[in-house]
């Protein structure tokens, strides 16, 4: 998340402990923050002198009823209290705002000197902030506070005094860059091209200005130049305003400039022309226009010509070609820029260079050749940071860590290996740029290979159980195992299983299979596309962490997936459903009869408890046959109580 502070952010930060209510003015105080003074405290904002203390304390008297003296004398004491409180403040704020960023060199002062003031001024809460700023590292870096501010810098200039000169030295063909439609502007831009349309064209019609801006990709050059050239219907009423939320966008703010300035640069070119061309012909009637020995251009004007640096007889090229040579010598590696005649030991002085190089790339030439001279002088147990041309002395051989001050890097690196601060890992367990790349490229490649893509609509997808047609969301249905495109059923064999789908090239296949096992068509193709792209790895590269070490290793098929009928998997019984859909890798096969399983009980007798006895022998005798003393069975009738009579019909019971 960016954190940025505008101008209110200082008068929060003052405001905050001392309950200020209306900020009249702004005192700059050099080395120092903002100050703000209220209407309370003074009219003037440089005016706090002792005199002026005593003019408030004194209005403060008079304006009260009764005792002047009393007032007087308590109207200056608060407003003495008060202002050495201010300066107590800001002396705290300031002070510990500077150990903050002497602490976290890398961190953004505008979000240190927030949180500073959220704690102030009590030292605890100060230590806890310094706790928890260095537990997480969780805070904005000085990389995006200087890009923010040159940002701001940037928009500024734009804003208030831009001048045509300096446009043209950042923009040469303006015309180019702001006038092509064809590039696809961010959501911000388009809001802003709209709403600066409407406000440029109030009397056209916004469907009009709707219809422009998108048969011009929303680009506004382009589509107020259609809307001014073209006849559209008017109205008859003047549109409002069309107010533009937030701020304007950072190319859309150039391209307004040059919208607005597009008359002024004509002239300024077309002057800039017209004084050439007088110069150019009285040049060529004194006899003083020069030759290029490199493009054999012979009319080209004295003030466009380059020398190296040779006192006896300098050499002179035109100004395009000295600029594209130094181009190409920056381009390899070299920071040399010798005469472009032979016979001449000189070189191009940096002054000459200066003006043939853009300002940018001079910049950067000098931060290189500044480096180069500080290496060249043998310094000893200088460092130098990997990633910018920042050097210091670091005598302690104990240290391993460099730590680079330049604002624009602010990168921590190993002294050993020159790579990111990996501690506590060794140098040996961390992974150079080159070969994160070939991992990541190797990776990649095999996920490239598991994944399907839609022929139509481009979606991509990945099958994990079914049949090989796939249907996509948009209608198009296609092969899994060969990827093209299919209309039904009929591309598939329904014939006996064939456990590994890929082990045949499309070419070799009859038909297709209907069924297959996926994880195992995963692993065979990511297994050949792994070894096709290793074999375009640089072969200096030695992998740390080779990917293609965890591609699974599939056995042949089984007899049972061979032989597998083409039904749907759930008519299939669980073990069987196991065996032919690719789940039997992970399971035991079934044990065979007694394999595993405890010994068979031995025969009766044999360990085991004696047999039961015969009927008789230690059993209880068996009973008698009726008649043998037993009690006679009952006669029907006998002993039994005689049955109801039968009730009438019709009566109750």
């Amino acid at each position: 998340m960016e954190h940025s502070i505008d101008g209110d952010f200082e008068m929060s930060v003052t405001s905050k402990k001392r309950d200020l209510t209306h900020v009249d003015d702004v005192e700059e105080r050099p080395g120092k923050m903002k100050t703000f003074v209220t209407s309370s405290m003074a009219t003037k904002p440089t005016d706090l002198s002792v005199d002026a203390v005593n003019s408030s304390a004194d209005e403060a008297g008079t304006s009260a009823a009764g005792n002047l003296d009393g007032a007087g004398t308590s109207g200056y004491n608060r407003v003495a209290a008060s202002y050495a409180d201010d300066q107590e403040d800001d002396e705290w704020l300031q002070s510990h705002h500077r150990t903050l960023c002497e602490m976290f060199p890398d961190a953004d002062p505008e979000y240190l000197l927030l949180k500073c003031a959220e704690v102030e001024p009590c030292g605890a809460r100060f230590e806890a902030l310094v706790v928890e700023l260095m537990d997480t590292k969780n805070y904005p870096k000085m990389q995006d506070y200087i890009s923010r501010t040159k940002r701001m810098e940037m928009r500024k200039k734009f804003l208030d005094d831009m001048t045509v000169p300096e446009f043209l030295e950042l923009f040469e063909d303006p015309e180019k860059v702001f006038n092509d439609h064809n590039k696809v502007m961010n959501l911000q831009y388009r809001h802003n091209s709209r709403a600066q349309l409407l406000n440029d064209l109030p009397y056209h019609y916004a469907k009009d200005v709707d219809r422009v801006l998108n048969a011009n990709n929303y680009h506004y050059l382009p589509s107020l130049r259609e809307l001014k050239s073209e006849y559209f219907d008017r109205r008859r009423i003047k549109r409002k305003e069309t107010p533009i939320s937030g701020e304007l966008e950072d190319f859309f703010l150039k391209e307004l400039y040059y919208a607005r300035m597009e008359e002024s640069i004509g002239r300024h070119r077309a002057a800039q022309e017209e004084a050439k061309k007088e110069v150019f012909a009285a040049a060529k009637d004194a006899g003083l226009l020069r030759t290029c020995t490199i493009c054999c251009e012979d009319e080209i004007l004295e003030e466009d010509m380059r020398a190296c640096a040779s006192l006896d007889s300098p050499h002179l090229f035109c100004k395009t070609c000295v600029g594209r040579y130094c181009e190409e010598q920056i381009g390899q590696g070299s920071l040399k820029f010798a005469c472009c005649d032979s016979s001449c030991k000189e070189e191009f002085s940096l002054n000459v260079i200066k003006t043939v190089l853009k300002s940018s790339v001079f910049s950067n030439l000098l931060k290189r050749k500044q480096a180069e001279e500080i290496m060249a002088a043998g310094i000893a147990d200088l460092e130098c940071c990997p990633f910018c041309n920042f050097a210091t002395i670091m005598p302690n051989k104990e240290d391993k860590i460099f730590h680079c001050l330049n604002p624009e890097c602010l990168k921590d690196t190993c002294r050993l290996c020159k790579e990111p601060a990996h501690i506590p890992l060794r140098c040996e367990e961390i992974e150079t740029k080159a070969q994160l790349s070939a991992r990541t490229y190797l990776e990649n490649q095999m996920t490239e290979a598991m994944v399907r893509e839609c022929y139509k609509c481009g979606k991509r997808f990945i099958k994990e159980e079914g049949c090989n047609k796939m249907q996509c969301l948009c209608g198009a249905k296609m092969c899994y195992v060969c990827k093209k495109p299919i209309t039904g059923y009929d591309h598939f064999d329904d014939g006996p299983y064939r456990a590994t789908a890929g082990d045949l090239l499309p070419s070799q296949r009859s038909k297709c299979p209907k069924y297959s096992d996926s994880r195992k068509l995963h692993a065979e193709e990511v297994k050949r596309k792994a070894e096709e792209a290793k074999k375009t790895l640089d072969p200096d590269v030695q992998l740390k962490h080779d990917p293609t070490k965890y591609v699974p290793q599939q056995g042949p098929a089984t007899a049972v997936q061979m032989q597998r009928q083409p039904y749907p998997e759930h008519q299939y019984p669980p073990y069987e459903r196991n065996v032919l859909f690719g789940y039997l890798e992970y399971l035991p096969p079934p044990l065979p009869a007694g394999a595993g399983r405890g010994p068979a009980l031995p025969p009766a007798g044999a360990g085991r408890g004696p047999a039961l006895p015969p009927a008789g022998a230690g059993r209880r005798p068996a009973l008698p046959p009726a008649g043998a003393g037993r009690r006679p069975p009952l006669p029907a009738g006998a002993g039994r109580r005689p049955a109801p009579p039968a009730a009438p019909r019709g009566a109750r019971p």
